[in-house]
């Protein structure tokens, strides 16, 4: 029997919590579990749509993603229990026109990692990163901006180090040392400070936005 889903506190604290985690919106209606809206099995009102109303069975419509780590150093710990949702395989599409999309967060990124020129001459602050992202225009795409910290880290895999890639991703020109990251994400109590993200170890630190650092232009997402 179709249950009903009260939309009060709780919910709203689940979608408080992913849109601060880098989540992975699993929607209710998803009843086949494989991201997509499928009129014909999960439109259960028959209104031409599958939305909350359609509804089988109540559960938590959101989940972070995995770190990637499942390293063991201690029974308990992130790698003993690998919690989160684990991205699908392959995970990175190779448009062929310079940009990689990622069906686990639908964010297309270009697929170097240093867009704007190979070197730390071409780092840059972050209102200029800022600028040249809105600005960009590539591969027939005008809606190019620089990712906020949690799409940043999105990509970044914490069972590998420098970088913090996964193995067989098909980024190019990967900075080999110092590759921070700027993310357009300002500190909540700092406004002259942004995150930012090295590339090395995927750790989250902000700093002043007069330092220079790699700029990473992505668009779309869910």
């Amino acid at each position: 029997m179709r249950k009903t889903i009260v939309i009060g506190i709780s919910l709203l604290f689940f979608i408080g919590i992913a849109f601060q985690a880098s989540a992975r919106k699993i929607h209710c209606w998803d009843l086949n579990e494989n991201y997509e809206c499928d009129i014909e099995t999960e439109d259960m009102n028959n209104d031409g749509k599958c939305n909350f109303r359609d509804c089988e069975t109540e559960e938590q419509c959101y989940a972070v993603q995995q770190t990637g780590q499942n390293r063991i150093v201690e029974d308990g710990d992130d790698g003993y229990w690998e919690k989160g949702i684990a991205p699908p395989s392959p995970r990175f599409i190779d448009n062929e026109d310079g940009t990689i999309t990622d069906t686990f967060t639908n964010l297309m990124w270009t697929q170097s990692a240093q867009h704007f020129g190979i070197g730390t001459d071409f780092q840059m602050n972050w209102s200029d990163g800022i600028t040249a992202c809105n600005t960009l225009v590539f591969a027939d795409y005008d809606d190019w901006r620089m990712p906020n910290v949690r799409e940043m880290q999105s990509i970044m895999d914490y069972g590998y180090y420098d970088p913090a890639l996964k193995p067989g991703h098909p980024f190019t020109d990967i900075p080999l040392v110092f590759s921070t990251y700027w993310s357009s994400t300002s500190h909540p109590l700092v406004d002259y400070d942004a995150f930012h993200v090295p590339l090395k170890n995927a750790t989250i630190a902000h700093v002043n936005k007069d330092g220079l650092k790699y700029i990473w232009p992505v668009r779309g997402g869910n």
